[in-house]
């Protein structure tokens, strides 16, 4: 899934990274392609690299060719599990998480903050109980 046009590869189905590659697939896609590679019941998916959100946080839009590589991927979890992405009688249902070492954007540009940088982490609002 390397884009001709930049031949920077974006996206990593699971089966092609490793726990190795955290820093470019993050925790969450570097645990999932662990999973996937060990042959433990992970459904088909894929990871777009934490250096395409970098590079989308420092542009303000997505990088050369990683679109299509995205498009590809999909295309690709669709054939694996018979369904299709937006068909009305047999969906492909799918799961978006953020497992970027650092806060994704919002759409006003600004990182979200973590939680606990917030104040709201569970049992902020409550007293010590000691």
């Amino acid at each position: 899934m390397v884009s001709v046009a930049t031949r920077t590869k974006w996206v990593y189905l699971f089966h092609e990274g490793n726990a190795t590659m955290r820093d470019l697939l993050g925790g969450k896609g570097a645990g999932l392609a662990e999973m996937s590679n060990a042959g433990l019941p992970v459904p088909p998916g894929f990871t777009i690299t934490t250096q395409a959100c970098i590079a989308y946080t420092q542009n303000g839009s997505f990088p050369p060719g990683m679109w299509e590589q995205v498009l590809a991927a999909l295309r690709t979890v669709e054939q694996a599990t018979g369904r299709t992405f937006g068909d009305r009688h047999n969906p492909l249902l799918v799961s978006v998480r953020s497992g970027a070492k650092f806060s994704m954007p919002r759409d006003d540009g600004h990182r979200a903050q973590p939680r606990a940088e917030r104040g709201d982490s569970p049992g902020a609002d409550r007293a010590d109980p000691e």
